[in-house]
């Protein structure tokens, strides 16, 4: 990976990205069925990018961004957050802490004894880093899930 290359692949994303918006913006069938840019640009990526009509010349590394880029979704997110008062104290923060903290806790444990316990049973050579793939995705969201799947393919696993 070069850094023409993430330039290039980075500007094509933008132009993408601008032409969903004008296609939200002039054909009114985007704006009924309530499809938004990112998505309009993600189909035409899809269609004219090397897995669809191969105009687009996106580079080898272009799967590589979402475990790069995860980081800085989550680095963003504070910003420009101004809590109240009530949401500065102790038990507030307490109590989201721990009602984050059990959810995250309470995805990985289903999905790891679903993986072990269940579905073991029916697929004899699944690999046991499964069950952390529902938390990853429903938790984390689709970059993260990228991002530990390119982690567990450098590992080996299927």
């Amino acid at each position: 990976m070069t850094l023409w290359t993430v330039l290039t692949d980075v500007s094509m994303m933008g132009g993408l990205l601008l032409l969903g918006q004008l296609l939200r913006a002039k054909l009114k069938i985007f704006q009924k069925l309530l499809i938004p840019p990112a998505l309009i640009a993600g189909i035409l990526a899809l269609a004219l990018g090397p897995n669809g009509w191969g105009i687009l010349p996106f580079s080898k590394s272009l799967s590589t961004y979402a475990s790069v880029l995860i980081v800085i979704v989550f680095a963003a997110m504070p910003i420009g957050d101004k809590p109240s008062k009530e949401a500065k104290s102790g038990p507030a923060i307490g109590g989201m802490f721990f009602n984050i903290t059990g959810v995250a806790v309470l995805q990985y444990a289903v999905g790891m004894f679903l993986t072990v316990y269940v579905l073991d049973l029916f697929f004899k050579n699944l690999n046991p880093g499964f069950g952390l793939m529902m938390a990853t995705g429903f938790y984390g969201g689709h970059g993260t899930a990228a991002a530990v799947g390119q982690t567990y393919e450098s590992l080996g696993w299927d």
